[in-house]
């Protein structure tokens, strides 16, 4: 996050756990270098597929960790760098859904 940007959004998509593992199909396709996340919706109909890229929804964002990331590699990249502008003076949230 560069000194002159308000607002990042920062997304991480955790593993399965559970009886997610066993029962839920894995319909994210996650791209750290780009921002970007595609979801597939089986809902959708006859033009979703989940071997056609292109039939998927498409997000961005500023930052993106998959699967394999770490709750520790999240913190120390994204949130320990607005935690020290807080403690020099300046209003920052981080907002944890």
């Amino acid at each position: 996050m560069s000194s002159g940007e308000a607002i990042s959004v920062v997304v991480r998509c955790r593993p399965f756990i559970g009886l997610e593992k066993k029962e839920c199909t894995d319909c994210v396709r996650i791209s750290s270098k780009d921002g970007v996340i595609r979801v597939g919706d089986p809902s959708v109909g006859k033009e979703f597929s989940p071997t056609d890229i292109k039939t998927w929804r498409l997000f961005t964002y500023d930052t993106v960790y998959d699967k394999t990331k770490t709750q520790q590699q999240v913190f120390d990249k994204s949130v320990q760098p607005v935690f020290q502008k807080v403690l020099r003076g300046l209003n920052s949230t981080i907002f944890c859904y």
